[in-house]
C-alpha cells in the first residue's frame, strides 16, 4: 500500500502564521531588550529607542503580510515523490533528488521550540542533489511547511523517506531556496531599506547640526588668546616708536588671528583701547557672573582677569579714556 500525506496551507494562514509569529516572539524579544539594558546599565531614553525600533519593525511586517498577495500552497507526500502546488505552480519531486533534510527543531532553542511549533508548525530544508557542473557552485534547498497539527507526521514522514542532518547552520556556501515563504524575505528587504534611509537622514541631520560646545571650554579658549594679545602688546612696545598706539586686531597676521579665535568663540572680537604708553581690552565671555554677564580684561598694568564691568560709566576703567580693569575678580 502506498502512503500518502497530504495537507494545504491557505493564504489567510500564511498571514496568520506572521501574526502568530510577532505575537510569539514580541515579549520575547521585550524580555531581551529590557535584560540587556539592565545589565549594561542603558538609560531609559535607549530602552525606549529599543521599543520604538521593535513597534516600527512590527508595523512593516505587518504591513507587508496585509499588503502582499499570498497563494495557497498545497502539499502531497507519497512513497514515491513529493509535489507541491502553489497557485498555478505545480512542480514534482522524486525522493532520490534529495540527499537529506534539516528542520528547525534541530537547531531552534529547545526552551522556545515546542511554544513555536505550536503557534506555527515547522519547516524542512530538503537538500537538493548537484546534477551538473554549475548547481555544484551553490546549495539548492526545497522548503515545506507543516502545520501545528501535523507536525510531527511531516517529520516522520520525511525521517522515513530521507536522512536527517542536524543543523543547516552548518552550510557554507552560496544557497538557494525553492518554495520558500518570500513575505519575511520582502519584509526583511523593505525594513532593511528603511532603516538606511532613516539612518542617512539622521546622518544629514546631524551633520548639518552645529556642534554644541562647552562655554567653559569656549571661555578659556578666549582667555588663553586673551594672553595671547598681550604678549603681543609686550613686544611691540619694543618694535616701534609708536608705543602701544598701533595695537589692534588688524596691526599683524598674529593680532588678526587672536581676535578671529576669540570671535569664533563669543561672536564678537575684543574691545581694545591703546595709547603710546598704556592698554587694555576687553571681551564678553559666554558663561555669565551670577545675573549679570561677564567679562575678561587685560591691561598694561598685568590687572588682568574677570569682571562684570570692565568700562563703567563713572570712569576709572577700560574706557579709551582710561586703562584700567574695573573691579576684576583675580
Amino acid at each position: 500500500m502506498n502512503n500518502e500525506l497530504k495537507w494545504s496551507i491557505t493564504s489567510l494562514e500564511k498571514r496568520t502564521r506572521l501574526y502568530q509569529a510577532i505575537s510569539f516572539l514580541a515579549p520575547i524579544i521585550l524580555g531581551l531588550i529590557f535584560s540587556l539594558v539592565y545589565e549594561l546599565e542603558l538609560s531609559f531614553k535607549v530602552f525606549l529607542y529599543f521599543i520604538l525600533f521593535l513597534v516600527i519593525q512590527s508595523i512593516i511586517f505587518l504591513l507587508i503580510n496585509r499588503l502582499l498577495p499570498q497563494k495557497e500552497t498545497n502539499y502531497l507526500l507519497t512513497d514515491d515523490k513529493l509535489t507541491i502546488l502553489a497557485g498555478n505552480k505545480i512542480k514534482e519531486y522524486p525522493w532520490n533528488e534529495f540527499e537529506y533534510f534539516y528542520s528547525s527543531r534541530k537547531w531552534t532553542n529547545s526552551e522556545f521550540y515546542p511554544k513555536k511549533r505550536e503557534v506555527m508548525g515547522d519547516s524542512y530544508y530538503l537538500r537538493k542533489k548537484s546534477k551538473n557542473f554549475i548547481s555544484k557552485l551553490y546549495k539548492n534547498f526545497l522548503v515545506i511547511y507543516s502545520k501545528p497539527e501535523n507536525d510531527k507526521d511531516v517529520n516522520d514522514f520525511l525521517s522515513n523517506h530521507l536522512p536527517a542532518r542536524a543543523s543547516i547552520k552548518d552550510e557554507l556556501g552560496l544557497i538557494s531556496y525553492e518554495f520558500k515563504d518570500r513575505q519575511l524575505k520582502i519584509a526583511f528587504l523593505v525594513s532593511g531599506i528603511f532603516w538606511i534611509i532613516v539612518l542617512i537622514i539622521f546622518l544629514l541631520i546631524t551633520a548639518s547640526k552645529p556642534k554644541k560646545v562647552d562655554p567653559k571650554i569656549q571661555d578659556l579658549r578666549v582667555v588663553l588668546a586673551m594672553n595671547k594679545i598681550d604678549m603681543e602688546a609686550v613686544s611691540l612696545s619694543f618694535k616701534e616708536d609708536y608705543g602701544y598706539t598701533l595695537l589692534a586686531c588688524d596691526y599683524n597676521s598674529a593680532m588678526t588671528s587672536f581676535c578671529s579665535d576669540i570671535e569664533k568663540e563669543t561672536g564678537v572680537k575684543p574691545t581694545i583701547h591703546s595709547n603710546k604708553e598704556e592698554f587694555c581690552f576687553y571681551v564678553k565671555l559666554n558663561l555669565p557672573y551670577g545675573e549679570k554677564d561677564d567679562y575678561y580684561c587685560i591691561d598694561r598694568h598685568l590687572n588682568s582677569g574677570y569682571t562684570t564691568n570692565p568700562a563703567p560709566e563713572e570712569g576709572g576703567g577700560c574706557d579709551g579714556k582710561t586703562f584700567n580693569c574695573a573691579n576684576v575678580r583675580q
